[in-house]
């Protein structure tokens, strides 16, 4: 009797883990499936035309012309962002001080280019004098309009209104980042 009920919870523990081995299988086959079904929605809703509502083809799509690139010393126009009245009234900044950075960002890049041409060419001392120097250009941007940017960080944190020039900045700020964060890199 000892041996017969020893096999039938083995026989038990057996269906038991089958069950459950099952049921984790069908909850991966949902799972999957389910995944399945949101990408193909999204898929099938990102082909849509806004205009018709019909799916549009991809070799259909307007071709859109390369932008020329602008000259470093050009500074792109834009329009005032509307918002709240601002608490406190902006720092001046006029378009000579915006050229001032495009010609200053311009000279950063162009030592930062001769940083990393002289690191692959083997010279690491070189390198870093040039990224160094790229690094002071940065500082004198930075320096440049200071007042400013704490100004507009203030403004955006606020949803202030900003004026024309200070959404110029914003994107100036930008490139300004992203080379900096280049030039650390290279050791400046």
């Amino acid at each position: 009797m000892a041996s017969r009920s020893s096999g039938g919870s083995r026989s038990r523990s057996r269906s038991a883990s089958s069950a459950s081995s099952s049921s984790s299988s069908q909850t991966l086959i949902l799972v999957v499936g389910a995944a399945a079904v949101v990408v193909f929605l999204l898929v099938m809703s990102g082909n849509k035309s806004p205009e018709s509502g019909t799916k549009t083809p991809a070799a259909s799509a307007p071709a859109v012309a390369p932008a020329a690139p602008a000259p470093a010393a050009s500074v792109p126009s834009g329009s005032a962002k509307a918002g709240k009245t601002p608490a406190r009234p902006a720092p001046p900044l006029g378009q000579e001080t915006l050229a001032k950075l495009s010609q200053l960002e311009a000279q950063a890049t162009q030592l930062f280019n001769e940083s990393v041409n002289l690191r692959n060419g083997g010279d690491a001392m070189k390198a870093r004098e040039a990224a160094g120097r790229a690094k002071d250009v940065l500082d004198q941007w930075n320096s440049l309009v200071e007042p400013n940017l704490l100004w507009q960080e203030e403004a955006q944190l606020g949803d202030w209104a900003q004026p024309a020039e200070y959404i110029q900045l914003e994107k100036l700020f930008g490139a300004y980042q992203t080379l900096n964060n280049k030039v650390r890199k290279q050791g400046g």
